[in-house]
């Protein structure tokens, strides 16, 4: 789990002497797989290690069957291949092995109701599943899936609290799970940062807390983080640590080192995903720079890489576009780092009446609604959020109405205290059904109003 992967193969191979009868080592060993393609993202690697899976499931049979450990082995293993296959673009093969997952843990926790290692995946899915949008919900009730947040929460957290072997892992789930479901970045940051402490020698945890970091909107902190990250050849080539680089430095302005960053993650990297978007980043900052090189990346970005990706579907619709104001989208970046006094700067000097493309004149009320809201200037966040919601129709493909909504809803439980307005809010958001970034915002609503309707209860 700290990416020293020989190492931990090394310590594998001397547990099996004595430990070869309790199927925990299929575990570890799987994980040793799953690391690595994650990482690598290696089509070849793929090919090679694929056929793991069904053996360790064959070996697992070996074991005692009545054994709480049998079907808890036997859904990680079949939930981390789900999330491998994801990655490389096996959707339905996934799919088939996260439900039979589920169905495993679910069996386990009726058999098994004070075993806690099957707490930590069985509380993710349940997250995971009560923030899926209305339709896939109901689909998935037919097959008998079903998803409570606070109860997966609390799952999750019963593991951290103890002294199982798992209890990292879950700690690690929690702070994804806050992030990238709820939305609470600052909070899910706040307790990598202490996880990090705690581990200096894991760099898993310190690229995920600068991942967390970047989504929470503190590029500065996140970078430092990554400057900081255990380094040395015992650790596992972790490319993706120079992708987050890149944006991380684009966010504060430091363009010339996000493009540093950005070619020798082109360079080292054996993965299809995020090449797009590297190119694009790297089109940019040299644009942000006034390099005429932006145009030779432009063309790159447009040929090169896969687009299965939310970041390379970004890059994608962009540069499919007319290409937007070149002050917003400046200031756009620095909002989403967290250099909120550099991109208020930057819209200060625009007048927006002489804005003539649609999307400009909506992003230029919406990123000082965003800036406002950063700074906790809640009156003036809501009065720009209310212009954006004004201009925009629920056809736009645009996503600032609907994360307009996502934030008013935050804006309106977290500091008002008054929940009838955020749900009505959090329900707007699920309104809007043509833009970018609709899973995951109607996630964060869906998420929104579960937490809502608990705390009403």
């Amino acid at each position: 789990m700290s990416l020293r992967m020989e190492s931990g193969k090394q310590l594998l191979e001397q547990s099996k002497t004595v430990n070869s009868k309790n199927g925990l080592d299929l575990y570890v060993e799987n994980c040793h797989d799953i690391i690595r393609l994650i990482i690598s993202e290696d089509d070849n690697l793929f090919e090679e290690l694929i056929d793991n899976e069904d053996n360790r499931l064959d070996r697992l049979d070996e074991f005692d069957k009545e054994s709480a450990y049998y079907n808890f082995i036997k859904a990680e293993i079949k939930m981390q291949w789900a999330v491998v296959k994801l990655k490389f673009g096996k959707q339905e093969a996934a799919a088939f092995n996260g439900i039979a997952a589920y169905n495993l843990l679910k069996k386990n926790e009726k058999k098994f109701p004070d075993f806690l290692p099957h707490r930590k995946t069985l509380g993710a899915a349940k997250v995971l599943l009560s923030a899926l949008p209305p339709k896939l919900k109901s689909f998935i009730s037919i097959i008998g899936l079903k998803g409570d947040l606070e109860q997966g929460f609390a799952d999750v957290q019963s593991v951290i609290d103890s002294d199982s072997p798992f209890a990292f892992e879950a700690e690690m789930t929690k702070a994804w799970l806050q992030s990238y479901v709820l939305g609470e970045s600052d909070k899910a940051f706040l307790a990598m940062k202490s996880t990090i402490k705690k581990n200096p020698d894991n760099l898993l945890v310190f690229v995920s807390g600068a991942i967390i970091g970047r989504h929470a909107g503190k590029a500065k902190e996140a970078y430092q983080i990554l400057q900081k990250a255990p380094k040395g050849n015992e650790y596992y080539s972790f490319h993706f640590a120079d992708y987050i680089s890149s944006e991380l430095a684009m966010q504060m302005g430091e363009y010339y080192s996000s493009i540093s960053h950005g070619k020798e993650f082109i360079t080292n990297y054996t993965g299809k995903n995020y090449v797009k978007s590297t190119y694009f980043r790297i089109f940019l900052c040299y644009w942000f720079l006034e390099d005429s090189r932006a145009w030779d990346y432009f063309e790159k970005a447009k040929s090169e890489g896969k687009t299965l990706v939310v970041p390379d579907q970004y890059a994608q619709k962009f540069l499919e576009q007319k290409l937007p104001n070149k002050t917003i989208t400046r200031a756009r970046f620095y909002s989403d780092g967290g250099e909120l006094e550099k991109a208020l700067g930057l819209l200060s000097k625009l007048n927006v009446e002489k804005l003539a493309n649609e999307r400009d004149k909506l992003e230029f009320y919406y990123r000082k609604a965003r800036i406002f809201h950063g700074q906790h200037k809640y009156k003036e966040a809501i009065v720009q959020y209310k212009q954006t919601l004004a201009l925009t129709g629920k056809e736009s493909k645009f996503y600032f109405g609907a994360n307009t909504c996502l934030q008013l809803g935050v804006i309106k439980r977290d500091i008002y205290k008054d929940n009838a307005s955020a749900e009505y809010y959090f329900k707007e958001a699920l309104t809007y059904d043509n833009h970018e970034y609709k899973s995951g915002i109607d996630s964060k609503a869906k998420a929104a109003l579960s937490k809502l309707k608990k705390h009403d209860n």
